[in-house]
């Protein structure tokens, strides 16, 4: 995967290389949601099955989300939670 993905295509790009990877069973489950007011933390648990092994995999996600006006300007991805709660500037 790339490291960074801009617009609307960018993000586009980023969920079908997801998909390609894991496949319509790929989903989020959140365990947090953190509001810092003009960004906002989500820690969840990624429980999924590879398409081309069939292997059940559960692993970890989060999200830093940078808010505009209310809207999302940037999302910042991470495979370990404390490693998002640190960029957001919280300790586990």
């Amino acid at each position: 995967m790339e490291a960074c993905h801009r617009g609307p295509a960018g993000l586009r790009q980023y969920m079908s290389a997801w998909s390609d990877v894991w496949g319509a069973g790929l989903r989020t489950e959140p365990v947090e949601l953190v509001d810092l007011g003009d960004r906002i933390v989500l820690l969840a648990d990624l429980p999924t099955t590879g398409t081309a092994s069939g292997v059940p995999v559960t692993g970890k996600i989060a999200t830093v989300s940078t808010l505009e006006r209310g809207r999302v300007i940037g999302v910042d991805m991470y495979l370990d939670h404390a490693d998002a709660l640190e960029a957001a500037g919280l300790r586990e």
